[in-house]
């Protein structure tokens, strides 16, 4: 894996935006695809501008990869293409204990450290845009029948117990009448 992938915060210079568009070497690549558990990662590029904030940095990002994964039904491959920009903050923290730490109101805030792990950044990116259950596009699902072995397996209907009370209550009223 390229040592390029690793952004030291304190060689940079405050006063000038530091751009770069990375060509990710075959190795790189292997790793956020295990990283992820995708089949993999074709077309992967990442340009990223990394400019002074108070306080910390502001990394503005663009990401695109085509990105291989199995379907959650039939396991055949299915493909997504990813194109999105982003905007991380990296910020310093103050010192607060963990019962006084709260969720900052904006999500794109991270702690800042002394480098930046852009494999990282790629990895976290690419796993907020993916699909959670990829399907194929002739996958049906036909729903799920679970029991113990050797016997009846219980279905969606077995599943609902309150059904049962309106045909209940129909044949309590037909009985009244």
């Amino acid at each position: 894996m390229t040592d390029s992938l690793t952004l030291d915060l304190r060689l940079l210079n405050r006063n000038k935006t530091h751009r770069a568009k990375l060509e990710l070497e075959h190795e790189d690549i292997a790793e956020i695809t295990r990283v992820l558990g995708t089949e993999e990662i074709r077309k992967l590029r990442f340009d990223y501008a990394l400019s002074a904030a108070p306080k910390g940095w502001d990394l503005n990002g663009t990401i695109g990869a085509t990105v291989v994964q199995a379907c959650v039904i039939t396991g055949a491959p299915v493909t997504a293409r990813i194109d999105e920009t982003f905007l991380l903050k990296y910020r310093r923290m103050e010192d607060v204990t963990a019962s006084e730490a709260e969720m900052p109101e904006d999500t794109d805030i991270e702690p800042l450290a002394e480098d930046i792990d852009l494999r990282q950044v790629i990895s976290e990116q690419i796993a907020l845009l993916l699909p959670d259950f990829p399907r194929s596009a002739d996958a049906e699902f036909d729903g799920v029948q679970v029991g113990p072995p050797g016997q009846k397996a219980m279905t969606d209907e077995d599943a609902k117990p309150l059904a049962g009370l309106a045909a209940l209550r129909a044949k309590m009223t037909d009985n009244s009448e």
